[in-house]
């Protein structure tokens, strides 16, 4: 930008190019009125013409499964749910683990005491 700048004073390149230099191409909007007003310049040449981004490329279309419909990663986890709960239900009170578990066994404990 200060290269442009002293460039332009110089006579060496015209205020169009200095744009160019100064970064016109990844300017804000706000930034590019700055540069117009910093080069004495109401309007941009046609050649810096603002072009807008490219749009996303659009993501792939994945219907819905159907109501009722389970897809067969969800089957697996539900097996997996299922089996885990199964395996606690029957390891029975004595595999229990945890805050509850040791709160009960602790109870249990001092209701014998």
């Amino acid at each position: 930008m200060c290269r442009a700048e002293r460039d332009v004073r110089a006579g060496r390149i015209t205020a169009g190019q200095a744009l160019e230099r100064a970064g016109w191409d990844r300017a804000t909007d706000y930034e590019r009125g700055l540069l117009l007003e910093i080069f004495g310049l109401d309007e941009p040449p046609a050649n810096l013409a603002v072009r807008p981004p490219a749009p996303p490329e659009p993501k792939p279309f994945v219907p819905a499964p159907a109501p009722g419909e389970v897809s067969p990663e969800r089957l697996a986890e539900m097996d997996a749910l299922v089996d885990g709960l199964v395996a606690q239900w029957t390891a029975g009170p004595e595999a229990e683990s945890g805050p509850e578990a040791e709160a009960e066994a602790e109870t249990e404990l001092e209701a014998s005491a």
